[in-house]
């Protein structure tokens, strides 16, 4: 028994190819639509991408330039308070007293050691901090057994600043002359034997002097 008569396959044959080529136009269609769109498509894209990228590289600039100015603002600031320490310090050693470091005691035991017996004159102001500073070299000079003669005065007029130094002519003399050189307000003058009788050194703690 047959379903369909010819004129009925006929028909389902002409519509499947209708459809067929209909759908075949409409896919071949939307294709060349895809093609044309993607070309604009890609370049908007790649148009985005590229502002993208520079503004994500104008702001990496702006952030290198600001740490850059606050690297620059930090350097001055710490260049500014080294300088105020340095004037700190500068302000605070010219107000501080007088003293011979552990170091210095040292280095200068040592150099007058070799010198033992020697013969060392030291005035001793009534100031406070000139005396406490003759003391310290007083204790320096009694260390390396040199023999020390001390001359006290009250208030000497002129007045008298630094450590003046004379020394003789002689080895004892230059080893304390070069000894001393380091110390606080220390000024040394060489002399002949004749000008500088019974002593080695003759030395003369005065007033610090002003800042």
């Amino acid at each position: 028994m047959k379903m369909f008569n010819k004129h009925t396959l006929e028909t389902i044959v002409s519509f499947s190819e209708f459809w067929g080529v209909l759908i075949t136009l409409v896919g071949a269609l939307l294709l060349f639509v895809t093609v044309i769109a993607n070309r604009p498509l890609k370049k908007l894209l790649a148009s985005e991408a590229e502002q993208e990228r520079q503004e994500a590289e104008h702001k990496r600039l702006e952030l290198q330039s600001e740490i850059a100015r606050a690297q620059e603002a930090a350097a001055v600031a710490n260049q500014r308070a080294e300088q105020e320490r340095l004037a700190r310090l500068r302000i605070e050693e010219r107000l501080a007293a007088r003293r011979i470091s552990p170091e210095q005691l040292r280095d200068l035991v040592q150099a007058l050691k070799p010198y033992a017996n020697s013969t060392v004159v030291v005035d001793r102001l009534g100031d406070f901090e000139a005396r406490q500073f003759a003391d310290e070299l007083i204790k320096a000079f009694s260390a390396a057994r040199w023999s020390v003669k001390v001359q006290n005065f009250g208030i000497v007029s002129p007045p008298v600043y630094g450590l003046q130094c004379v020394v003789a002519d002689s080895r004892a003399g230059r080893a304390l002359s070069e000894a001393v050189k380091e110390l606080p307000t220390a000024e040394v003058t060489v002399v002949i034997p004749a000008n500088l009788p019974n002593a080695d050194a003759h030395i003369t703690v005065g007033l610090k002097p002003p800042p």
